[in-house]
């Protein structure tokens, strides 16, 4: 028996976070495929509305390059079509790291975490 059948979900703050530009534009895919796909995931919302100069989370998770553009992650969350806008910054650890398996991997562990914790009886 499931114990919360309506329950509707909210995903906040979700980015692959100082990985290379290829790796994250793919992870951006895959989760907003997944959370635009599932039922029980009702709003969600990408943690990068930053200029690439500005971000925490490295440059190529944002929504606009250094020079305000929209980069492609940014014009994807908002319905339109790739940009080809590359997010810059002077130095960045995302050209350092590598490990694209890994992101996607964490991305799909995510997406199981939220199916199993929708489809059991937790009381949380």
């Amino acid at each position: 028996m499931i114990r919360f059948p309506n329950t509707k979900l909210w995903i906040t703050e979700f980015a692959d976070n100082d990985a290379l530009l290829n790796d994250t534009q793919s992870s951006f895919n895959l989760s907003t495929n997944f959370l635009d796909n599932t039922d029980y995931i009702e709003r969600y919302s990408y943690f990068g509305a930053f200029r690439s100069s500005k971000s925490n989370v490295g440059p190529n998770a944002t929504f606009l390059t250094s020079s305000g553009k929209l980069t492609d992650i940014g014009s994807w969350y908002l319905g339109g079509a790739a940009t080809g806008n590359i997010p810059t910054v002077a130095t960045s650890k995302a050209s350092k790291i590598h490990g694209g398996e890994l992101n996607i991997a964490f991305w799909s562990t995510l997406a199981m975490v939220v199916a199993w914790i929708a489809a059991t009886e937790l009381d949380f």
